[in-house]
């Protein structure tokens, strides 16, 4: 389903209609300025909401919309670095953070950076991180866009390689 973000406030489409009706839900997760985040946090087959700011982390762990004891709040990155969500070895989301061409994943699901997970190097200073499953794996792939050039990276090693896919697509800010 659909669903907006704006200062903390999620408006969510829960009745699948497409539009703002009586069936769909308002929820106050995070603050102005936070990053909105979306994953499945306990695997249980269902996306949950969660806010990032500056290496901070709040997950809506079991899918009340409301902070309260059932949620994990952890730290993870720093300023100015970006969130990046992902099944990255199951079904289950596990999040990361991209900074500068390199990502952090936590592989392990701890909610820390230890041994066990990775570390990509993948695009440049000033790229943005952007993920997906590229090759239909049901397993998430890395990628970056800079500008209106995109690299994903298609065969899940990590690497710029023969497998990436080049695209050029939208512009710079878009």
């Amino acid at each position: 389903e659909i669903g907006v973000y704006r200062d903390g406030a999620w408006y969510l489409d829960y009745d699948k209609s497409g539009w703002w009706s009586g069936g769909d839900k308002n929820f106050g997760y995070g603050a102005p300025g936070w990053t909105p985040v979306v994953g499945d946090w306990n695997g249980d087959g269902s996306d949950k909401i969660g806010a990032y700011l500056d290496g901070a982390w709040y997950l809506d762990y079991d899918g009340s919309g409301t902070w309260d004891a059932g949620d994990k709040n952890f730290a993870f990155g720093g300023a100015g670095w970006e969130p990046v969500i992902g099944k990255w070895t199951d079904g289950t989301s596990k999040i990361g953070v991209y900074k500068d061409g390199v990502y952090y994943i936590d592989y392990s699901g701890d909610y820390a950076y230890n041994a066990g997970d990775r570390t990509i190097m993948y695009g440049t200073t000033g790229s943005t991180a952007v993920t997906g499953d590229w090759n239909s794996d049901g397993l998430t792939e890395v990628g970056t866009k800079t500008g209106s050039a995109w690299m994903l990276d298609y065969d899940g090693l990590g690497a710029v390689n023969a497998s990436t896919k080049s695209y050029s697509f939208g512009a710079g800010g878009w």
